[in-house]
């Protein structure tokens, strides 16, 4: 009896030193977290959701190294607050829109994420113009020119 219980006491005890491996982390992964931390301190009355990320073929999650994020997102129409799934909101027709660089530590047990982001540079308002202006001040332009040139 005193076998099996020693026998029972070095399995648990074997079970307890064997460090649990979690789970790596896919680029898609690393990215969602970096939004979910991002919206959790940015502080922002709206979230922000993923629109577009840079491609990563050399995502490596075993490396225990920092990995590059490159991504934007932008503003949605869901308040920020902590029930709230992302990808269920909409985003805000004329939303913030924010380029992120953000890097993820693979190192196992001890993931890190950090995010920083600026506004992007959103596409340029065609202005339009009083055509007709330009051409008349152009063409009284070229009749003083004439009109200089002729007294000489």
């Amino acid at each position: 009896m005193a076998n099996c219980w020693a026998t029972l006491l070095l399995m648990v005890g074997v079970a307890i030193a064997i460090p649990t491996v979690p789970p790596q982390l896919s680029y898609d992964q690393a990215l969602a977290s970096a939004v979910k931390t991002y919206n959790q301190e940015s502080g922002l009355e709206s979230i922000f959701r993923l629109l577009e990320a840079e491609p990563k073929q050399n995502w490596d999650p075993t490396t225990g190294n920092l990995q590059q994020l490159t991504f934007t997102m932008q503003e949605t129409t869901c308040p920020n607050s902590e029930n709230v799934v992302t990808e269920q909101c909409e985003f805000k027709p004329d939303g913030l829109i924010k380029g992120c660089t953000g890097y993820f530590s693979t190192e196992p047990g001890n993931p890190k994420i950090l995010v920083s982001c600026e506004n992007a540079v959103q596409k340029p308002v065609r202005v339009t113009r009083f055509r007709g202006l330009g051409l008349l001040l152009r063409g009284l332009g070229r009749g003083f020119g004439r009109l200089w040139g002729s007294n000489q």
